[in-house]
């Protein structure tokens, strides 16, 4: 509206145009903060989709509840299973936000450069100079790395953060000074969410509801949990240190930036975002479960013979590439026929179950332990040589020897006596390279110890024989024969193999051909 003279109706045609303007300039902050958020939301899809790594698939989550509530900083935290939420990843203001997360980054390694830490302005809003943690273990958030996320650990039950696992329930608010909480970040306001697997197993929880409906002020137990969580506003779940029903962890955003504190709009918006990093655990977990299952014997618990040959392959490998040894051990369990139709299969279940249980108490942390089939069983022990494994194999014979493995009888009747079953292994040892020079043929070589370890009458061990190798020999060429075009020397016709004689060119000596299998 142009302004023509400075009476009252220009005065209120320069009010309008500002207004125009500052109208305008809010539009395009709008129309810029949709744009951003749905690029978030795209990045947020691409993600859950393409990948299984939860970490990874947590900080976007993380960074887009920040840009979308305009936080200053937040955290994700899981419960574990000793009941204690445990950081997985944080975000703060200088650190990687999510204008810096392209989505044709989600299959890289990393999700920009500083992602998972805090960096500059800290939880508390101070400088990168001004932020620390503190001596009784609080999260200052200035000082980022791996050891500050470690620190953030939270009992279920204790402080805001455990009181929102502890109860189910969301949990808004502003903390004063001397009101931090130790092992929680500080923050001047507060939005915590929690998230819980998706399944009818949480839908009748307490407090569930106001998760999953209209975000409204009077969520149970709003007023009493506004500040710092006290025995007096917890409920018995929280004192006993348990979460409830379902919740899987925390999401909880710090300091909205331009106001005082968090609405009932972030609240929702938090929610959404809740629940999208409950759906990812879930997945997460299930995918690893599925994993386990496809490569464990689901009797024993060991290593199944899908992951041993992948195993060998790898191990053997990297055996080659630091010139180190691998020994393989070929295990079966003496007569184990008879065990089954004596006392029954449950009762040959049974002594397998513990058979593998005491192998895993003999061998190391490196060590792997498999269950090839039936009563036969393989371990790889990384950097051993042949002594180190007879003396595990010794070791191995001894434990089972010593001790009958005790079960219940094959009766079935509650006051029948535990049968006392006695049980013997028979070892084979094979060793990479002196014994063979592939996976499967060092496997092979170690079955075959193992048959003569039968054939010697059992429970004990055999190492396989190192295989006789030709002496090398040299191949002569005769002095005055013309060298070929390409350069390279032939054999001397019709001289077989001889000494080289004076003046003579030799080729040099070649290793045989060698055939290694069984």
């Amino acid at each position: 509206m142009p302004v023509r003279s400075h009476d009252e109706i220009g005065r209120l045609a320069g009010t309008f145009n500002r207004m125009t303007r500052e109208t305008q300039s809010y539009v395009v902050a709008l129309t810029s903060s949709r744009d951003q958020l749905r690029g978030h939301l795209a990045v947020l899809g691409d993600t859950l989709a393409s990948t299984h790594d939860l970490d990874r698939i947590l900080r976007v989550i993380l960074h887009s509840a920040v840009a979308a509530t305009g936080a200053r900083s937040g955290a994700v935290l899981l419960v574990e299973e000793d009941g204690v939420l445990v950081g997985r990843c944080m975000a703060g203001p200088n650190g990687t936000g999510p204008d810096e997360i392209g989505s044709d980054e989600i299959g890289s390694d990393e999700i920009g450069s500083d992602e998972s830490r805090l960096d500059g302005t800290g939880l508390d809003g101070t400088g990168p100079d001004e932020s620390r943690l503190g001596a009784d273990g609080r999260v200052g958030a200035g000082t980022s790395g791996p050891g500050e996320l470690a620190l953030l650990r939270v009992p279920v039950g204790s402080g805001i953060l455990g009181a929102v696992a502890a109860t189910g329930e969301p949990r808004r608010g502003r903390t004063e000074a001397g009101d931090e909480l130790p092992g929680e970040p500080a923050g001047r306001s507060y939005l915590a969410v929690p998230f819980a697997a998706p399944g009818p197993a949480t839908a009748d929880t307490s407090g569930r509801a106001a998760l999953t409906g209209p975000a409204t002020a009077d969520i149970p137990g709003r007023a009493a949990l506004t500040g710092p969580a006290t025995a007096d506003t917890l409920g018995g779940a929280a004192l006993a240190g348990e979460a409830a029903p379902g919740t899987l962890g925390v999401l909880v955003l710090y300091d909205r930036l331009g106001a005082d504190g968090f609405d009932d709009d972030d609240l929702a918006t938090l929610r959404t975002f809740a629940g999208h990093a409950a759906v990812a655990v879930e997945n997460v977990r299930l995918h690893e479960e599925a994993q386990r299952l496809s490569l464990t014997d689901p009797l024993t618990g060991l290593w199944n013979y899908r992951y041993l040959h992948e195993s060998i392959r790898r191990e053997v490998e990297r055996a080659s590439r630091f010139r180190r040894m691998l020994s393989v051990l070929a295990l079966d369990l003496d007569l184990f026929k008879t065990v089954n139709d004596t006392y029954g299969h449950a009762v040959g279940d049974a002594v397998l179950v513990e058979f593998a249980r005491r192998v895993r108490g003999e061998i190391r942390e490196v060590d792997l332990a498999f269950r090839q089939g039936g009563e036969e069983f393989v371990l790889l022990l990384p950097e051993t040589d042949a002594r180190g494994a007879a003396i595990l194999a010794e070791r191995l014979g001894a434990v089972v020897r010593d001790s009958p493995i005790v079960t219940e009888s094959h009766s079935g009747l509650p006051d029948a006596n535990p049968v006392r079953i006695p049980v013997t292994v028979s070892v084979g040892i094979a060793v990479y390279p002196d014994h063979a020079s592939t996976a499967q043929q060092v496997l092979d070589a170690a079955d075959e110890a193992l048959y003569a370890a039968k054939a010697a009458g059992r429970d004990t061990y055999r190492v396989a024989p190192v295989p006789v190798r030709p002496a090398t020999e040299e191949i002569t060429v005769r002095a005055a024969a013309v060298p070929p075009e390409d350069g390279m020397p032939r054999a001397g016709a019709g001289g077989g193999v001889r000494h080289v004689p004076d003046g003579g060119a030799s080729s040099g000596p070649h290793p045989p051909r060698q055939s290694r299998g069984r």
